[in-house]
Formats: structure tokens, C-alpha cells, sequence
């Protein structure tokens, strides 16, 4: 089993996606998408936002999804990948965790990432 931010690392390397900073710390490794513009939060997050939408971005396959998990320290602490998107939410896959995947669902319209019960969501990481 790998730490949740080793499978993001190896998913992204394995991939040919050599821009993600070599981090193994999930705060770090949110500040890296931050730094480079490719962090959205889970309010902007979107299934597909409409031309000309500067408020909600576009989540795809593959990106990488920050949680803070209830129990653990109020900050980001743990991530996963985004294996698909649907109007109806984002399904993932996910390390280190008692389940391997899981799925958060959109709010109205597909737009804001919904918390579920014991996570929340804090943004997304684009490829």
C-alpha cells in the first residue's frame, strides 16, 4: 500500500506528467498546483463550465483531489485522483484510506464539489 500522496506521485510520473514537485506531504503538494495555477477550489470546481465562466473551472480525469479528513489536523491531509467525472460528481481513487475508492458529488447544476460525510473537500489539483 503507498501513502496517498506516492500513489499521486507514481500515477502522475508513470504518466509521462513529470511537473508535479517530488513532495510527500499533502499541504505541500497543494501549494505546488497553487503555485503553478493549476489548483481550483471545491466552490469553482465544475463538471463543464459554460464559455466565458470565470468563476468555475473544469475538473477532469486524472486530476488530483485534496481532502481534509475529520479526525486528522484542519488543514489539507489527504489526496486521491480523479478516475471520472460526471455531471453527478467525481469518482476517485484513493490510498491509504480503509477504501480504495469514492465519490463526491456535485451541487446544483454540476457546479461545487459537495463534502460527504467525514471529508471535506478542498479543491482540486489540474493535470
Amino acid at each position: 500500500m503507498f501513502w496517498c500522496t506516492w500513489l499521486v506521485q507514481k500515477a502522475f510520473r508513470e504518466g509521462g506528467n513529470n511537473s508535479l514537485e517530488n513532495t510527500l506531504w499533502a499541504p505541500t503538494m497543494q501549494d505546488d498546483f497553487t503555485k503553478r495555477s493549476k489548483f481550483i477550489s471545491a466552490q469553482e470546481a465544475a463538471y463543464k463550465a459554460p464559455p466565458l465562466d470565470f468563476i468555475h473551472k473544469t475538473v477532469v480525469p486524472g486530476s488530483v483531489i485534496f481532502f481534509n479528513v475529520s479526525g486528522g489536523p484542519y488543514r489539507t491531509n489527504h489526496v486521491g485522483i480523479v478516475y471520472s467525472v460526471s455531471k453527478q460528481g467525481v469518482q476517485y481513487i484513493q490510498s491509504n484510506a480503509p477504501l480504495k475508492d469514492g465519490f463526491v458529488p456535485f451541487g446544483d447544476n454540476g457546479y461545487g464539489l459537495q463534502s460527504p460525510p467525514g471529508l471535506v473537500v478542498v479543491g482540486i489539483g489540474l493535470p
